[in-house]
């Protein structure tokens, strides 16, 4: 007997802070606690470019974040209310039924709003790893220049 893969959930995905998020804003967190000393040759300058740009991926992040919050929110709201009208026109257990049209609509409406929700998720997961790996090379470039050689 083989093991099923779980299906893979991208919303819980899209919502999960990696690893790489939780790291780069402890850097941004305790670089803008304590005033660090300007070097004379620049790299001061440099380091908070790099420390920007960061903030900036973040940032971002977080908005996509948000931005699939509320796109999943108004998606369940419209489920509910779908669902609400289709249990409103449940087939009597007697009688001819003249709503099976109406139902019918509905759940086709339902299933788009399925395929729509699976849409957006994976296309804001793609977001989320174009973004990831933008803050990866940040992160990468900032340790290049503190010459970090243990690869944190």
């Amino acid at each position: 007997m083989t093991a099923v893969n779980p299906p893979i959930d991208l919303v819980a995905r899209v919502h999960a802070r990696s690893p790489l998020e939780i790291e780069a804003r402890e850097l941004i967190d305790q670089r803008s606690g304590a005033r660090r000393a300007v070097l004379n040759d620049g790299d001061g300058a440099v380091f908070g470019m790099v420390e920007r740009e960061i903030a900036v991926a973040l940032e971002e992040l977080g908005s996509l974040r948000g931005l699939h919050e509320d796109l999943d929110r108004d998606l369940v709201r419209s489920e509910c209310r779908i669902r609400t009208d289709l249990h409103g026109l449940r087939p009597l257990p007697y009688g001819p039924d003249d709503k099976s049209g109406v139902r019918y609509a509905l759940k086709r409406r339902l299933e788009e709003l399925a395929r729509e929700r699976r849409g957006i998720a994976a296309e804001l997961h793609v977001q989320r790893r174009q973004q990831l790996e933008r803050l990866a090379t940040l992160m990468e470039r900032h340790r290049q220049l503190r010459g970090d050689d243990d690869g944190r």
